[in-house]
């Protein structure tokens, strides 16, 4: 009898929390959110060589991400401020030339939004299909931030930075 108790109980527990298991697994498929783990397996390539970057991770999830709108970010220092900005940021610090290809890859679902912005144009300019091209300024060393966000408009559910630093080198479109 006590054997039977016992075992009723064990049984339960285990219902118990494989549905809260499930339950938060099924919220967290719901809400389109995924792991930091996963922020930090972006991948970002250059003419099809891996980039080291590490992504600043703005906000995870609906309640964190609350009162943001897609098109209020944090925002990017402008001129001589990027500098300092972008080396606290553990910016990716590469070498490149004029009109190569920057893509992003990423582990979860694409963001819904997905941009860059630098000081040459502090512009946000949109990145289809997860790519575009370096464009040199009269400037040797230039600064991107890649902005992804997910979620429906005016209520993200996820926003990710990845700073990255340009040294362009003499290519056949730079004059010497």
């Amino acid at each position: 009898m006590k054997k039977s108790i016992w075992f009723i109980i064990m049984a339960s527990v285990l219902l118990l929390s494989a549905c809260s298991t499930k339950e938060s697994s099924d919220k967290a498929e719901e809400n389109g959110t995924f792991s930091k783990d996963e922020v930090n397996q972006i991948n970002l390539r250059i003419n099809g060589k891996n980039v080291a970057v590490t992504p600043r991770l703005e906000c995870l999830g609906k309640e964190e991400c609350k009162g943001k709108t897609k098109d209020a970010v944090k925002a990017v220092p402008e001129g001589e401020e990027w500098k300092a900005y972008f080396k606290s940021q553990g910016a990716a610090n590469v070498q490149a030339s004029d009109g190569d290809t920057v893509e992003i890859s990423f582990p979860m679902n694409s963001p819904s939004k997905l941009y860059f912005q630098s000081p040459s144009s502090n512009e946000k300019q949109e990145i289809v299909n997860q790519a575009f091209n370096l464009v040199r300024s009269d400037k040797k060393k230039e600064y991107y931030m890649i902005t992804a966000i997910w979620g429906e408009e005016g209520e993200p559910e996820a926003i990710v930075q990845l700073p990255l630093v340009v040294n362009f080198t003499k290519d056949a479109t730079t004059e010497e």
